[in-house]
């Protein structure tokens, strides 16, 4: 009986500790590991217009050209290459409302040939179990759709990918014309809309880019 009574006011504690988990705080903590860690310098992907580095424990579900459907901790995380920021060299730049958001960060990182890798993170509180958690890193951006308690290591994945990405920048302008980057966009669209939920601050990026169509 004694033992039982112990589970139970464990359980309760654990339950205390998760739901005062301090999103911020953790962020912080682990962009300052990743910081401290060596970008992995080889790349076992290659996807022709960019290549990166994808952990051993981090799954591949489906892909096209310039966008590919991650699995990370059996949820997944959708990942792709924004064409029209190469197309007219310029990095777009969001102006949100930190008050509509759990959190919204702006950060660098260093990628594994020691240069800045810019990022903007955006979380946002979907329902009471499921937040939505958007990585742009220079011309990439990630989205995935995880329960609270999956954010920080999912955000590590992304990070660790982020890191390495080399994209031939001249390869992508020479071979995209404006139908062409409109035909693409829609499979990328189509990969993104099954991947994550199109809720909030996603519902503009992709109601913008349906418009497109």
């Amino acid at each position: 009986m004694k033992i039982v009574k112990l589970l139970l006011v464990s359980l309760m504690l654990i339950g205390c500790v998760n739901s005062d988990f301090d999103i911020e705080k953790a962020i912080n903590e682990k962009i300052e590991i990743i910081n401290q860690t060596k970008a992995y310098e080889n790349h076992n992907h290659q996807k022709g217009l960019f290549s990166y580095y994808l952990p051993k424990d981090v799954g591949v579900k489906r892909s096209n050209k310039i966008s590919t459907v991650l699995l990370v901790d059996h949820y997944e995380v959708f990942m792709a290459l924004n064409v029209s920021e190469i197309m007219n060299d310029k990095l777009e730049v969001f102006s949100l409302n930190p008050a509509n958001f759990v959190l919204v960060k702006d950060f660098t990182t260093l990628n594994n040939q020691n240069k800045s890798v810019f990022n903007t993170l955006v979380i946002e509180e979907l329902t009471d179990s499921q937040y939505l958690v958007y990585l742009k890193a220079n011309e990439m951006f990630l989205v995935a759709s995880t329960p609270k308690a999956g954010i920080v290591n999912i955000l590590e994945k992304m990070l660790i990918v982020t890191r390495t990405v080399e994209i031939d920048k001249k390869k992508v302008v020479a071979q995209f014309s404006n139908k062409e980057e409109i035909n693409y966009q829609k499979e990328v669209i189509e990969l993104f809309s099954e991947s994550v939920p199109v809720e909030g601050f996603l519902k503009d990026i992709y109601e913008s880019d349906k418009e497109d169509d």
